[in-house]
């Protein structure tokens, strides 16, 4: 499955990718974000990690690079995960430092969670995000994401060891269809 934008194509992962992955990944203001992710982040890390996710190709689990055609690379990743038995899709991000604050993540959710719930029976999507992650708080709720509730102390980030409190950010099927028009607007 593939996805364009003007500025980004969603594609899937390979492995030549990967020098882009540690490019991103082994940056601790982006890894201290993230549960599973190391630091220092190694090029055998990102392979280890894009075989992983290739082997494990599922219906119900989409994995996306970004891949920003101004510079033909990869600059982060969006991933989904539906669970069948409630009907909700989970999602993650992240992104190259490099590219922060330009609206990329925002770009390829918009164009992976229309999709997902005309095609899925999806109800809600869900996400959660570090309690100090502010930014990558605000570019979700952009999407029409509400807080649903604090986690305390609820993980701990891979590449710090810190613990950390966790805000948990839900959008309904209802929501998206409010505020679809306006945001696919902006990047078709």
């Amino acid at each position: 499955m593939r996805f364009s934008t003007e500025r980004l194509i969603l594609k899937s992962l390979e492995l030549s990718f990967a020098d882009d992955f540690v490019e991103g990944l082994n940056n601790l203001n982006v890894s201290k974000n993230l549960k599973t992710v190391p630091h220092p982040y190694a090029k055998k890390d990102a392979i280890n990690w894009i075989k992983k996710n290739i082997k494990e190709k599922k219906k119900t689990k989409f994995l996306f690079g970004i891949y920003l055609k101004s510079e033909k690379k990869i600059i982060g990743v969006v991933d989904f995960s539906i669970n069948k038995d409630n009907l909700v899709a989970r999602s993650g991000s992240w992104i190259n430092e490099k590219y922060w604050r330009q609206g990329f993540v925002t770009e390829a959710k918009i164009v992976v969670i229309d999709y997902l719930f005309k095609n899925h029976k999806i109800r809600k999507f869900f996400t959660q995000v570090y309690s100090g992650n502010i930014a990558s708080r605000k570019a979700i709720m952009k999407l029409g994401y509400k807080k649903e509730g604090l986690l305390r102390k609820d993980a701990i980030s891979k590449a710090t060891g810190k613990i950390h409190d966790v805000i948990a950010l839900g959008l309904l099927k209802e929501e998206w269809e409010e505020r679809r028009k306006s945001l696919i607007s902006k990047f078709k």
